[in-house]
């Protein structure tokens, strides 16, 4: 657990970095539209897709240096809604956001222990969390797609199939 007013200051230093670059405003993290409860985090909106690439192309490595891990949560009709929380570790992120299975059948815990193993033999770089939601890149081509295509049916067999019309289209986007 991080130190409360450790936490504050790094948030207060990224949001300072985010706003010199972006029109946002920040707000406490809630619940409402899959974003996510964290009294130590807190959401924004960006208005556009082209401020989400200066976000996370030109600011994620400044933001992540200063000891905070920014993301998307959602998108919104007029931009995204994305969230800040204190810590560079994107896995302790996840845990911070809360993310859980919305059946219940995993745990925050679970959620990122399977995330870790996943990253130690397929480096990922998670780009958009909430509280029911995990949504990350592979850092490297996959060489086996099939196999990864497996751990994701096997560990969220109801997730991947509702997110997908079929396996197939689970591979096709490894």
């Amino acid at each position: 657990m991080i130190n409360p007013r450790l936490a504050q200051d790094r948030l207060t230093q990224a949001k300072a970095l985010i706003a010199e670059r972006l029109p946002v405003a920040f707000e406490p993290a809630f619940d409402g539209g899959g974003a996510f409860d964290s009294p130590q985090g807190c959401v924004f909106h960006v208005p556009s897709l082209d401020g989400y690439e200066v976000l996370m192309d030109e600011l994620f490595a400044e933001v992540v240096s200063l000891g905070c891990y920014v993301f998307m949560t959602e998108p919104e009709e007029a931009g995204l809604l994305c969230g800040l929380v204190p810590t560079n570790d994107q896995f302790e992120a996840v845990r911070l956001v809360g993310t859980a299975d919305p059946n219940g059948d995993r745990t925050t815990a679970d959620i990122v222990d399977w995330l870790r193993r996943l990253h130690d033999d397929h480096p990922l770089s998670l780009t958009g969390l909430s509280s029911d939601r995990v949504q990350g890149l592979f850092v490297e081509p996959l060489t086996d797609p099939d196999s990864v295509r497996e751990r994701i049916v096997s560990f969220a067999p109801e997730t991947a199939h509702g997110l997908f019309e079929d396996e197939d289209d689970l591979l096709a986007m490894l």
